[in-house]
C-alpha cells in the first residue's frame, strides 16, 4: 500500500469544474451526484485551501465537462 487516509466529510468539500476562459469554476460543497463515482485521487501536500485549489486546477479532469475534482482534507490523527 503505498497511501491511505480518512477524508474529512463531504460539507467540507471544494470543487472544481470545467469553467469559462479556461479558467476552472470553483464552488464549496461536493459536486457528486448518485450518478458519479469516485473514479481515483491525488494525494497533495498544499500549505491551505488556496494552494490546494491552486495545484488541482491544472489536472485535466477540471478542464473536461464530464468530470471534476473535489478538494478535500485529510482527517489528522
Amino acid at each position: 500500500m503505498l497511501a491511505s487516509g480518512e477524508l474529512e466529510p463531504a460539507t467540507t468539500a471544494t470543487s472544481l469544474r470545467a469553467g469559462s476562459g479556461g479558467r476552472p469554476a470553483i464552488t464549496d460543497g461536493p459536486f457528486l451526484e448518485s450518478k458519479e463515482v469516485l473514479g481515483g485521487f491525488y494525494l497533495l501536500e498544499a500549505r491551505d485551501l488556496d494552494e490546494a485549489i491552486a495545484l488541482s486546477g491544472g489536472l485535466a479532469e477540471v478542464a473536461h465537462d464530464h468530470s471534476g475534482v473535489e478538494v478535500r482534507p485529510l482527517v489528522r490523527h
